[in-house]
Parts: structure tokens; C-alpha cells; sequence
């Protein structure tokens, strides 16, 4: 029973039930847009290398804005996927998306329309 301290409080220790098991962090899951890779098919890769080989390198920022918001861009996967990397990740899930967050098609636009 529970320490009276003073009128309607007190306290009281309760047991835990089961000590929090520790989990592992060093596998993610990432889903956005890269320069080529299987669309909608999760592929595992286990090194930033082996992402390049799927997925290709950094995207440039100018060529995948945001139609809608020229402050936001659809490029950062690369970028996540090398700095999960770089603080010890081991295993990375990535897919490959070519929609944005409101189904719109993502794709790289010319810089100067016209041009080859």
C-alpha cells in the first residue's frame, strides 16, 4: 500500500511487468525519389556503394523541385541514405518512389526547356 503524506496524496512504487527489451538500430527502411532503380520494389542494400549501383548518386537539387513550392525539392534520398551510412548504419530498405506526397509525378526537369 501506497504512503499517506498528506490528505489525498500519496505514493506508491509499482513493479514493472518486463524490463524494455533493447532494439536494434541499424537497419531503416527509406522510401523517395532517385535517378534510377526498380519503382515500388524494396531492395536492400548493405553499403552506400551498392546504393549507388542501384539507385545512382546525389541528385542535383535545381533539377527535382517542387513544382508547386519552389522551396522544397524531391532529391534527399541519396543524402539519407549516405548519412544513415556514415553513423553506422548496416542494413538500409530503399524504395524507389517517382510520386511526390500529393501523387503528382516526379520528374527531372530541363533546365533550359527546349534544349536537348
Amino acid at each position: 500500500m501506497g504512503e499517506y503524506l498528506s490528505p489525498g496524496v500519496y505514493s506508491e512504487f509499482i513493479e514493472p511487468i518486463a524490463p524494455i527489451e533493447p532494439v536494434s538500430t541499424s537497419t531503416a527502411a527509406m522510401i523517395g525519389v532517385s535517378e534510377r532503380g526498380p519503382e515500388n520494389v524494396p531492395i536492400l542494400v548493405g553499403a552506400p556503394g551498392e546504393f549507388e549501383r542501384w539507385f545512382g548518386s546525389i541528385l542535383p537539387i535545381d533539377d527535382y523541385r517542387d513544382p508547386f513550392d519552389a522551396r522544397r525539392a524531391h532529391c534527399y534520398l541519396p543524402h539519407a541514405v549516405q548519412g544513415f551510412f556514415a553513423n553506422g548504419g548496416k542494413r538500409c530498405a530503399t524504395n524507389r518512389n517517382s510520386r511526390n506526397c500529393c501523387g503528382v509525378p516526379v520528374t527531372r526537369r530541363e533546365r533550359h526547356p527546349g534544349t536537348a
